[in-house]
């Protein structure tokens, strides 16, 4: 018998080198970090479908429903136009965010509190109340990865949930960030700008998409009617009319923005004075009130312009305008300024009001009034979008 044979040192060699291409290979086909990052989207997908699930039931099934809980206007609504965004942290003490402008998204507050609290009963990083309905929750999912670059500048790019809320009506609107190529934007199975949002770089999911940086609540110009009442002969002329529009936007966090109350005198108008807006403008609980500049001027608005400041609505009331009516935003033939302009003389003298209620051209004018007897309210625009 001839005696066993081995394996010679080349053959190993040429074996060791065959296995290594070959692991080389399936690693480059398999990517475990794509797969290891799509496991982590595919729990972001199930977390974000279940509490948006668990937010339709609360808000279904909920007495008195509150989408905001204890933390009080942080929903898009009448006092606080824009939405909060509520944020998830990583369930642990210390490395908290403390970021509170949210880069790219259009909203101006990022509510950092309760990031990494993970309760149901109202005090988690979502501030409502789930134990009062039948969600399903054990407690508030966070991001599988948590990942934040800088903690005080949070961006789309970052790994973490999102969550806003609207009143009047009751909605609320999701975000994460997808990790994946397959399912991030642009991917074989893009999640992120296919899910009907607002933006292209998030997944988006809720009752309305537009909640957070987008829609009525989202960077727009915005109008609302005075809560308060002037008399036409004190109103301290043109200027004085913008500071008392500026004064109720303030006082109830509208700021940062200059409005102008839509008032008319001789050789002064709205349509010299404003902005010719290009975009839609909405009263600030967000319906739409016109389409544009054009829109606004051609004698019929969508919605009236019967919101206040407080998110109010008044019905069919006066509102100081100087305007006729027909020329809608230029000095008309007959000119109603109240006295001299708006300003604080005293005497009999009238003005152009329109009716808050109306969606055709009375909406502007169309009547005059006693300035020193009758006190009205004012339409306020911003001047610029926000």
């Amino acid at each position: 018998m001839g005696a066993n044979r081995g394996f010679t040192l080349l053959e190993l060699i040429i074996v060791i080198a065959i296995l290594a291409i070959l692991a080389v290979i399936i690693t480059l086909a398999l990517n475990p970090a794509e797969l290891l990052a799509r496991s982590r989207d595919a729990q972001r997908l199930s977390d974000s479908r279940t509490l948006s699930t668990a937010l339709q039931l609360y808000t279904a099934e909920g007495s008195n429903p509150d989408l905001d809980g204890s933390i009080l206007n942080n929903c898009e609504n009448g006092v606080s136009p824009n939405a909060s965004i509520f944020i998830s942290g990583d369930g642990q003490a210390g490395n908290d965010i403390t970021d509170t402008t949210f880069s790219g998204r259009g909203t101006p507050d990022v509510l950092v509190a309760n990031q990494d609290n993970m309760s149901i009963n109202g005090s988690g990083w979502i501030p409502v109340d789930f134990a009062t309905a039948h969600s399903g929750l054990a407690n508030l999912p966070l991001d599988p990865r948590f990942s934040v670059a800088n903690l005080a500048d949070v961006t789309e790019d970052d790994f973490l949930y999102l969550y806003g809320c609207g009143e009047n009506p009751l909605v609320f609107e999701l975000n994460t960030n997808m990790e994946s190529d397959k399912f991030s934007n642009g991917g074989s199975e893009d999640k992120e700008s296919k899910d009907g949002g607002n933006t292209s770089n998030l997944y988006e999911i809720g009752t309305d998409l537009s909640v957070i940086g987008g829609g009525g609540g989202a960077v727009s110009y915005k109008v609302f009617i005075t809560s308060q009442q002037y008399y036409g002969n004190a109103m301290g002329g043109i200027s004085g009319a913008d500071s008392k529009c500026q004064a109720r936007a303030n006082a109830v966090g509208l700021g940062g923005v200059t409005w102008k109350a839509w008032i008319v005198a001789d050789g002064s108008s709205p349509s010299s004075a404003f902005v010719h807006f290009a975009t839609p403008i909405y009263r600030i609980d967000g319906a739409q009130v016109v389409d544009n500049w054009a829109d606004l001027i051609d004698g019929t608005i969508v919605n009236p312009i019967n919101v206040t400041e407080n998110g109010s609505s008044i019905g069919n009331v006066q509102v100081w305008t100087g305007d006729d009516g027909n020329t809608i935003g230029e000095v008309p033939d007959t000119v109603r300024s109240c006295a001299t302009n708006w300003d604080n003389a005293t005497g009999a003298s009238t003005g152009w009001y329109g009716l808050s209620g109306s969606t055709n051209s009375q909406w502007v004018g169309g009547n005059f009034g006693n300035c020193s007897s009758w006190n009205f309210r004012l339409y306020c625009f911003s001047q610029s979008p926000y």
